[in-house]
């Protein structure tokens, strides 16, 4: 199924103008490579860290060597699933504090917890540790709460890391997820799926995938489900809900996503939006149009 909405909000197109002007400093382009990162991470981490809880959520964050996540408890909880969240941030900045406009919001709108994980980042780690990472989280999840079911979503690279993940885990015979949920994702590191249209990502240029290869892949040269997961999608994926805007470099891997669920007779919904940019999703509760978004999700995720 696929629906098309416009984003038209005020809000929403003040938050547009800010996301134009932030990546004028912080572009993902063919130069990404020449940037300090490690620095630049500093900096947008230390000031995020100061945020706090809204009024009747409950955080709590775990850290153990490179495991680290934040578990969000809602102020009304309506179930025992918990959802898995990855940031994006071209797998070199972003973090789950940064991230948590959007996972309160989604803690709020589905009344389900919330792991938002932090996992190890590009240049000094590579996919591998990453995956690494993840799956100590989702066994470690698993263990603990062996009746809950999971729900695993991710940003941009998150995205990457996110349908990665659940084919790891499938492949490697885990507890299955009960859903996946993907909003604006890269989801292939080869630069296999080009544009079909015409578009101006002022976030995110295609010219960003070789320096990002270089800097996540390192030695690691296979092409598989951890370096571009869309190649290997099959017919064991839990149902997908993608969201995307159409003038994202990186819409026509949304649509091949979608397009290789029904291949596979997996459930999937495809949520257009124009007017948009880049991982606009992120906003949470902030616009009517993000509000409208969250609430699709839980609708998707709570549809048998």
């Amino acid at each position: 199924m696929i629906e098309v909405f416009e984003l038209k909000s005020k809000k929403l197109m003040k938050h547009k103008k800010q996301q134009n002007m932030i990546s004028s400093k912080f572009p993902f382009d063919g130069n990404m490579d020449k940037i300090n990162w490690v620095k630049t991470r500093k900096i947008l981490d230390g000031a995020f860290k100061i945020l706090k809880p809204p009024a009747g959520f409950h955080l709590r964050t775990y850290e153990k060597g490179k495991i680290r996540f934040e578990f969000i408890t809602p102020k009304k909880k309506y179930g025992d699933d918990i959802i898995i969240y990855i940031h994006g941030g071209g797998f070199v900045i972003g973090s789950a504090a940064q991230c948590r406009n959007y996972t309160y919001a989604l803690a709020d709108t589905t009344g389900l917890c919330v792991c938002s994980i932090d996992y190890p980042r590009a240049p000094e780690n590579d996919i591998q540790e990453m995956h690494k990472v993840l799956s100590s989280i989702y066994d470690l999840l698993t263990i603990k709460y062996p009746t809950s079911n999971f729900i695993i979503g991710g940003c941009s690279a998150g995205g990457c890391l996110a349908l990665g993940m659940v084919e790891k885990i499938i492949k490697e015979k885990k507890k299955k997820p009960k859903c996946l949920f993907l909003n604006s994702p890269l989801l292939d590191m080869t630069g296999t799926y080009k544009p079909v249209n015409e578009i101006e990502d002022v976030v995110v240029s295609l010219d960003c995938k070789k320096p990002m290869s270089k800097m996540v892949l390192g030695k690691y040269k296979k092409k598989d489900y951890l370096a571009s997961p869309l190649l290997f999608v099959n017919k064991y994926i839990p149902k997908c809900f993608i969201s995307v805007d159409n003038n994202e470099s990186l819409f026509t891997e949304s649509y091949v996503l979608y397009n290789k669920c029904l291949e596979n007779d997996v459930p999937c919904k495809l949520v257009i939006s124009k007017n948009g940019y880049h991982a606009f999703q992120g906003l949470g509760n902030k616009t009517p149009e993000t509000k409208e978004l969250l609430v699709m999700l839980n609708n998707f995720i709570k549809t048998e």
